[in-house]
């Protein structure tokens, strides 16, 4: 999200469809990446803020992106409560890289973002 010149607040716009619709380059990539860390950050920190991002795609795109989000929190999770040699944690990790792979797959985009 940024300010325009007139002090007014823009949306952040997320394309979970760029890659397919062949609008996606490095540049693209980065910003994308930036865009979603940033909307995170704002959504686990209980900011109003985050509710100024659009995030666009096919049903399916969407369903993806959401799966893998809440995956990547599950392993965050369990892995701080219960450690890497844990085998509620490895579980956890199968499951999130199935998530990756589905979202990559219907985005035709890398997670994570970089």
């Amino acid at each position: 999200m940024h300010k325009k010149n007139d002090n007014s607040i823009v949306p952040v716009e997320i394309n979970l469809n760029a890659a397919k619709s062949g609008e996606v380059d490095e540049r693209n990539l980065r910003q994308m990446g930036w865009q979603i860390e940033w909307t995170l950050g704002q959504m686990f920190g209980g900011s109003p803020m985050a509710g100024n991002t659009n995030i666009t795609g096919t049903a399916a795109q969407l369903a993806a992106f959401a799966a893998v989000l809440g995956r990547e929190k599950k392993y965050i999770d369990v892995f701080n409560k219960l450690g890497l040699g844990n085998e509620r944690t490895f579980s956890e990790k199968w499951k999130l890289d199935l998530a990756i792979r589905r979202f990559e797959r219907e985005t035709g985009l890398k997670w994570p973002f970089k």
